[in-house]
């Protein structure tokens, strides 16, 4: 099948492009846990440009590959805390920003699966700043 169409299966539902019968191209896709991704798809799986909502409130909008967070993208937290960079397989990963919920802090620099990883800046709510060297967080 090709062109616009809906799928229902006990996971969620479906409704946007298909190609060959494969989900493929722009589309909405809501899981019956209650998240709802919104965007483009490849091989039935979001790839490229699309926006993440969990049943929670978390959001990540930006780039998507083969089903996993990657490329440039920004996740906002329920909390208020945000992480704005880049991300490979669903983790942190590259340069980044991340700040918490109600600006008391902001980590700046590289991040390694997820972790503040290699030269960064800490910087306080009162301006006082950590600049080095991370391992893991540390």
């Amino acid at each position: 099948y090709h062109g616009k169409g809906y799928l229902n299966t006990k996971f969620g539902f479906y409704l946007g492009n298909f190609v060959n019968g494969v989900i493929s191209g722009t589309g909405l896709l809501r899981h019956t846990s209650g998240a709802l991704y919104r965007g483009n798809f490849r091989g039935g799986r979001p790839d490229g440009n699309g926006t993440l909502v969990m049943e929670g409130g978390e959001q990540y909008t930006g780039n998507w590959f083969s089903g996993k967070r990657h490329g440039q993208g920004t996740l906002l937290c329920p909390d208020g805390s945000t992480y704005s960079g880049d991300w490979s397989d669903n983790l942190a990963d590259g340069r980044g920003t991340f700040l918490c919920k109600q600006g008391a802090y902001m980590y700046q620099g590289q991040w390694t699966d997820g972790f503040p990883d290699g030269e960064g800046t800490l910087t306080f709510l009162g301006g006082r700043k950590y600049e080095g060297i991370w391992r893991r967080g540390r």
